[in-house]
């Protein structure tokens, strides 16, 4: 199943309103994937790492986020269950924490749409593009 997400994997840059995000997703291997991401801006440098990981659980899959600030102090941990899984689609969502949903669709070869729903149900979106 997590074959079907291939199309995730390799870097990613762009924007999420005013800051940079850096994505790099690795290939699917034995059941997982991971990604590393950090978010800032030209003026304040990195404000946010994350850690994300997609696995295999039975016959689903389970995203996994670990945030952390520049000095590798934790800032939130969630899990994800999927939600939808679709061609060049995946949405994983959760009742609980800050973030309840993650959507990630590729509207074109070259571009990564990644749409973060917050507790409270606002939304904003990353338009990211191969470097």
């Amino acid at each position: 199943m997590i074959e079907k997400l291939r199309w995730l994997a390799g870097d990613w840059q762009g924007s999420l309103g005013p800051q940079t995000v850096d994505e790099n997703w690795s290939e699917p291997f034995r059941g997982h994937m991971q990604a590393r991401v950090r978010i800032g801006s030209h003026e304040e440098g990195a404000t946010t790492i994350e850690l994300l990981s997609i696995r295999e659980t039975g016959n689903s899959l389970e995203l996994l986020v670990r945030q952390f600030s520049p000095a590798l102090e934790p800032i939130n941990s969630q899990d994800l269950e999927l939600e939808e899984l679709g061609d060049h689609l995946v949405r994983f969502s959760t009742d609980t924490g800050g973030i309840i949903g993650l959507k990630y669709s590729q509207p074109q070869p070259d571009q990564l749409e990644v749409q973060v729903t917050l507790a409270g149900g606002d939304a904003v979106t990353a338009s990211l593009k191969r470097p």
